[in-house]
């Protein structure tokens, strides 16, 4: 099967609304472009499937040049999609913003771009590169996705688009039109200072009809913070829809939500079945400047904070936020560099907390487990000036953890000296191989058969040259 590329759909928009005040952005922002893929899955029939893939692009992390009296800022963004690790299409997008003064860059506009394509049932990777053309900087982003078909005969639900911009829009005036509204994805799933409105859209699929050709839903709301508190929670009265499909909608006002990561849930219920359905999404609220006494957690700065953070400045934050990027999420990468200083330590802390296998105990497991290949990787895999966590094995070690197995190879048998790590328990069972190319004790990964990793079935001849 080769899935087909849809035609372009929409050109470099800019998107003024920001998930975050831009003086707040502007205290500590990160070299590089900045940027987001989102992709959203809407079932069309049981053996097809839209897949929409969202980018956006902080348009104040873009270098600007003088071009005559203009500042242009030009990136690229390239996406591979794979299956099976078959390459079935590639994607170049080319972005160019041209102003007559940067002072028009604010932080928190965004260069939109969207991509639509029809997949059958499947599970694809997605690996796309944002470049800054003129500063030469790159960020990956990776991503695997398992598509279905419409379920039949049962109620079902796309994915949930969190839009930065929802409308009434009785024509289709813009590739973010459907179904009688203008649905701006906010792909960065970041709100709070300047975008105070939560809107959402989905689509749901195989509402029973009465003899008269209607259905009839009612639509649960609800809001959950990752400790169980839910400062948003409400039912809707029951709505009688012409069909057996439609979209469902709504808006939430964010001035009373404290900052933090939540979880949106809608849970849908056909009132003639009485089936049910359920869709949810991750955002996180952003307030720069916010204290600690401010947001209600705790009483003073150690109990909220936790007493490793407390007096570390920013440089040792970032330096500490570093050493995790390996196991953080594409919106905490995104978002840890656009806090200020309090919140960066705040941050820290519930990065933590979030990974705590049994937050009954005293001891977070995981942050023991991993500063100890943290430290494991810094006195092994180290070389000239460059700490083991940056090498090759040290980043593998600190995102998928221990090896089961280790085969080490070195001797007169071969001229390069190489390491095979195996995975019994990552994707049903990986490889990770390491090699020595320069005899220097400086290994580089060469072939993985983990998804989204390099892939070279030919590695061996790495081993004599």
């Amino acid at each position: 099967m080769r899935a087909r590329a849809s035609r372009v759909w929409v050109r470099a928009a800019l998107v003024v609304a920001a998930a975050a005040s831009s003086q707040g952005w502007a205290q500590s922002r990160p070299v590089g472009p900045v940027g987001w893929v989102e992709i959203l899955r809407f079932p069309l029939s049981d053996s097809t499937s839209l897949v929409e893939v969202h980018y956006a692009v902080e348009r104040s992390s873009l270098r600007f040049r003088d071009e005559g009296i203009y500042r242009v800022a030009f990136a690229t963004i390239e996406t591979a999609i794979s299956r099976e690790d078959s390459v079935l299409l590639r994607s170049r997008i080319e972005l160019r913003d041209t102003v007559s003064s940067t002072v028009q860059v604010k932080g928190g506009q965004k260069l939109l771009e969207l991509r639509r394509y029809r997949f059958q049932p499947g599970r694809y990777a997605f690996r796309t590169s944002l470049r800054d053309e003129y500063s030469g900087l790159v960020r990956l982003f990776q991503d695997t996705l398992e598509v279905r078909g419409r379920l039949r005969g049962q109620l079902d639900c796309s994915d949930l688009i969190l839009a930065s911009k929802l409308t009434p829009s009785p024509e289709p005036t813009s590739a973010y039109w459907r179904n009688g509204l203008e649905a701006v994805p906010n792909a960065s799933r970041i709100f709070g200072s300047g975008l105070e409105e939560l809107a959402f859209y989905a689509e749901v699929y195989g509402l029973r009809l009465d003899p008269q050709g209607q259905a009839c839903y009612s639509m649960e709301v609800s809001l959950r913070d990752e400790v169980g508190r839910t400062p948003v929670h409400y039912v809707g009265s029951p709505r009688r829809v012409p069909g057996s499909a439609c979209a469902i909608h709504g808006r939430i006002d964010l001035h009373e939500v404290e900052r933090g990561a939540y979880l949106l849930r809608l849970t849908v219920r056909d009132c003639t079945s009485g089936d049910s359905v359920q869709v949810s999404r991750h955002l996180f609220i952003a307030r720069p400047g916010l204290t600690a006494s401010a947001s209600g957690t705790g009483t003073g700065e150690a109990t909220a904070l936790g007493w490793e953070y407390v007096g570390l400045g920013e440089k040792q934050l970032d330096s500490l936020f570093s050493t995790v990027e390996y196991i953080a999420s594409v919106d905490e990468r995104n978002v840890f560099p656009k806090l200020d200083v309090e919140s960066k330590r705040r941050f820290l802390a519930e990065f933590w907390k979030r990974r705590d296998p049994d937050p009954g105990t005293p001891e977070n497991e995981a942050r023991t487990d991993y500063l100890r290949r943290l430290e494991y990787a810094n006195a092994h895999f180290g070389y000239a000036r460059r700490p083991g966590w940056r090498s090759d094995r040290g980043r593998i070690l600190l995102q998928y953890g221990w090896p089961d197995h280790v085969d080490r190879q070195v001797g007169e048998m071969i001229e390069n000296p190489y390491e095979i790590w195996s995975y019994e328990k990552v994707q049903g069972g990986v490889i990770f191989v390491f090699v020595d190319r320069r005899r220097v004790n400086e290994y580089e990964l060469v072939h993985s058969t983990a998804v989204g990793e390099i892939k070279n079935e030919n590695w061996s001849e790495f081993l004599y040259h």
